[in-house]
C-alpha cells in the first residue's frame, strides 16, 4: 500500500477530471532524494531515476480495475505489476500520476531501501488487494 496518497488526487477524482479507469495512469521510478509531500499537486521529474532500461515518464498501468470492497467498506483499484526488463536502474521510490490530467500526482510507494538491478528486471509486485484502496472512514 502507498506510503502517501496526494490531496491533489482526492479533489480531481471528486471533481472527475482524475479518471482511473479512463486515463492515462503512469509510475515513474524516484531517487532516495525525492521527498514527497501530500499537499504536492503535480508529478515532478527532479529526482526521478535515469538508467538503462528506463524512459523519462516511467510506464502506464496496464489492465486497471476497480473492485468493490464490501469488507472493507470501500473500493480498490489494481493494475498488473510493473517491468522494466533487463534494466540497470536504482529506484527508492514509484509514483503514481495522471497523465492525462496535468500528471496530478496520486500516490507515492516507499521499497524501504534503495531497490537496484543490474541487467536483470525491475519489477514492481503490487499487493495482491491492490494497488491503494480508497475506505469509508480514511
Amino acid at each position: 500500500m502507498p506510503e502517501i496518497i496526494f490531496n491533489k488526487f482526492f479533489e480531481e477524482m471528486v471533481k472527475g477530471s482524475t479518471n482511473l479507469m479512463n486515463n492515462e495512469i503512469r509510475c515513474a521510478l524516484m531517487t532516495a532524494d525525492f521527498s514527497p509531500d501530500k499537499d504536492q499537486d503535480f508529478f515532478d521529474n527532479t529526482h526521478e531515476i535515469s538508467g538503462s532500461g528506463y524512459n523519462a515518464g516511467g510506464l502506464s498501468l496496464e489492465n486497471k480495475a476497480i473492485i468493490e470492497d464490501d469488507a472493507g467498506d470501500g473500493a480498490l483499484f489494481s493494475a498488473d505489476d510493473m517491468v522494466w526488463p533487463a534494466s540497470t536502474l536504482s529506484a527508492r521510490w514509484a509514483v503514481l500520476y495522471d497523465a492525462t490530467n496535468q500528471n496530478c500526482l496520486i500516490a507515492a510507494f516507499d521499497f524501504g531501501a534503495d531497490k537496484i538491478t543490474d541487467n536483470a528486471d525491475f519489477v514492481i509486485d503490487w499487493h495482491s488487494s491492490g494497488i491503494f484502496s480508497l475506505k469509508q472512514g480514511e
